[in-house]
């Protein structure tokens, strides 16, 4: 019958599957439950009816109990093999664990943070993030309260001095552990990010798919945070052709352009920060080149049509060769 026992809180449920073997006669009209606090030691505990779960209510938390079920129609069937569960008291709610994979972007006079929620919540929904910052290393001291948003800016800061900075996460039940440590130092003026074609080169004659190959300089391309806050100096970029854009999402340095169509289009790659917004001023590159469309195989001579027609032509010749001989013999036979 292969009884079945989950443990819940201050409960059993119990499910079974019928008897394998049932006479036709005498259907089945009631199952028993037995219970017990030992093995082997179960006793009457309710008629579940012509049902196959039952759940027990109204146990102790912690107590192991045994359970057992026989099927009842003209009589009562042997019991089944023995089942336990014990019921356990529900878990109480705790602090967040850690919150994961902080990282630090330095910007022009600002500290872009960003970081993954834990892994747990400790059964309670996070309602804040704590940002935690220093000029040395383990020293962290509380610097605001971020609020549910996986993302802060610090903007109190000088350019040229390193920070470092930490992160936890509260709910209602208080506050966990702070995360790992993430440093970055400011800049005064901003890099220079950049972003250049390398292949294909411009005028260059390509097919339907062009594999361009990009150059990325002074910007950190952020798979992971698409979409997401934009942080100075991270971000993905953009692809298109004839100024229309095909893609939105490139972090690759090599990208297939497909599906082009024969004559010259003007492909070009801008770079974009993570919530797509381009940068200011925009950079990017472009390129121009002829696409052409593959050379056709020439015609040529089918070698299964080359091969019947010359068995053709010989048995033909055969066949006149055997006609001439023939005739030949007659003539000579004739009076």
């Amino acid at each position: 019958m292969n009884l079945m026992a989950t443990a819940g809180v201050v409960q059993v449920g119990l499910t079974w599957q019928a008897p394998s073997s049932i006479d036709p006669g005498y259907p089945i009209t009631n199952y028993k439950v037995y219970r017990g606090t030992a093995p082997g030691m179960a006793i009457f505990l309710v008629d579940a009816g012509n049902v196959l779960s039952h759940t027990d209510t109204g146990l102790t938390n912690g107590v192991l109990y045994y359970y057992q079920v026989s099927a009842v129609g003209l009589g009562e069937g042997p019991r089944s093999n023995e089942a336990s569960a014990t019921p356990t008291a529900p878990t109480a709610p705790t602090a967040p664990t850690v919150p994961q994979n902080l990282q630090a972007a330095a910007g022009v006079v600002q500290v872009g943070l960003t970081w993954q929620a834990p892994l747990s919540d400790g059964g309670s929904p996070i309602t804040n993030y704590k940002v935690y910052r220093d000029t040395a290393r383990g020293m962290a001291i509380f610097l605001v309260d971020a609020g549910t948003s996986l993302s802060y800016t610090d903007t109190a800061v000088m350019a040229g001095q390193t920070y470092y900075y930490q992160v936890s996460a509260e709910n209602t039940i208080g506050e966990g552990l702070q995360s790992n440590e993430a440093s970055a130092t400011p800049t005064a003026t901003a890099a220079n990010p950049s972003i250049s074609i390398v292949e294909p080169t411009a005028g260059t004659t390509v097919g339907m798919v062009v594999f361009l190959q990009v150059q990325i300089a002074g910007f950190i391309i952020d798979a992971e945070s698409i979409g997401q806050a934009s942080v100075p100096g991270r971000g993905h970029y953009h692809v298109a052709v004839d100024g229309s854009t095909i893609d939105f999402m490139v972090t690759g340095l090599i990208y297939a352009v497909k599906d082009l169509t024969e004559g010259q289009h003007t492909i070009s790659v801008s770079l974009h920060n993570n919530d797509h917004s381009a940068l200011s001023p925009e950079v990017g590159d472009e390129v121009t080149v002829n696409v052409a469309a593959p050379a056709q195989p020439s015609a040529g001579i089918d070698p299964v049509v080359f091969a019947g027609t010359t068995i053709a032509l010989v048995v033909l010749l055969v066949v006149v060769a055997v006609a001439l001989i023939l005739w030949g013999r007659r003539s000579r036979q004739a009076p």
